[in-house]
């Protein structure tokens, strides 16, 4: 059997709630219920055997839903006006699928049945898709982006996908670091910090893209403004229903929050917030065992 304890802390304006709750199986984690956020919990055999760690969990429970992967886009989104639930949904998609949330270089160990896929026009014959292989990622990526997107014939590694939807081409990253003002030029690992990375999706959607913001909520538009290999459709299907996941997520925030702060606000008991918090991950525990 076993017995948990949560550290807890709800936010109201200016206020600050704190408290602690026993009786679950979960360790370490972060999660949103509305204005709550559950900071920490621990576990342990009844028995006394130590602490074990779960790294993560993550629970929706009756419109709850976890918001860390997608937070820190939001306030970047709204100072850009993308405001759309769709708008924001269908660029959570992208993100999603070209890097999974962390910011990342373009993986370029492609093996030769890949390259004849997708990359087979760069080259001459079979033997060059095979030789060019051996000689690892530098020439593979000199080779496909070589001589195109502003990359001089040997800088097409250098400016390979990176950041959360794989900016592509020395073209972008110039037009980046003019919309900017920071050099990715002279500095192209710069898109795979999260802090210089987020600031590149609106700029590249309403700027380099030129897209309007009523564009963004059309999922076929951010699609093609993303580009991707998908000959038989399935990723832009794919993508689709991503979108749409996170178009409830977002909503399920927007609702939890209005109706959390009506609630609590108006009746402003600490009482009545600890003993939802009980009711809440009581009910989960129930579904979990």
């Amino acid at each position: 059997m076993w017995s948990y304890h949560f550290y807890w802390e709800f936010n109201i304006g200016d206020e600050i709630y704190e408290g602690e709750v026993d009786g679950a199986p979960v360790d370490y984690f972060l999660i949103n219920l509305g204005p709550l956020r559950i900071q920490k919990a621990e576990w342990a055999w009844l028995s006394g055997m130590k602490y074990l760690l779960l790294l993560l969990i993550f629970i929706t429970l009756q419109g709850f839903t976890t918001m860390g992967e997608i937070d820190m886009f939001l306030d970047i989104f709204n100072k850009a006006g993308i405001t759309d639930i769709n708008a924001q949904a269908n660029i959570l998609a992208q993100i999603k699928s070209e890097s999974e949330f962390k910011p990342r270089s373009e993986n370029l160990n492609y093996s030769v049945k890949k390259l004849q896929q997708n990359y087979s026009r760069k080259f001459n014959s079979e033997q060059d898709i095979i030789d060019t292989v051996a000689l690892g990622p530098e020439a593979i990526g000199n080779k496909i982006y070589g001589g195109r997107m502003g990359n001089a014939a040997n800088e097409g590694y250098k400016y390979r996908g990176r950041g959360f939807i794989q900016h592509t081409g020395k073209e972008q990253y110039e037009s980046l670091s003019k919309y900017t003002k920071i050099d990715f030029v002279n500095n192209p690992d710069l898109l795979n910090d999260p802090q210089y990375a987020k600031k590149s999706i609106p700029w590249f959607f309403l700027d380099y893209k030129k897209l309007n913001i009523q564009d963004l909520s059309d999922i076929n538009k951010v699609n093609k403004a993303v580009g991707f290999n998908d000959p038989d459709g399935s990723k832009a299907s794919k993508r689709a229903k991503i979108a749409d996941s996170y178009k409830k997520i977002l909503q399920n925030r927007i609702d939890i929050k209005q109706y959390n702060q009506e609630k609590y606000m108006k009746n402003n008991q600490f009482e009545q917030i600890h003993n939802d918090i009980n009711k809440v991950f009581k009910w989960a525990m129930k579904q979990l065992n």
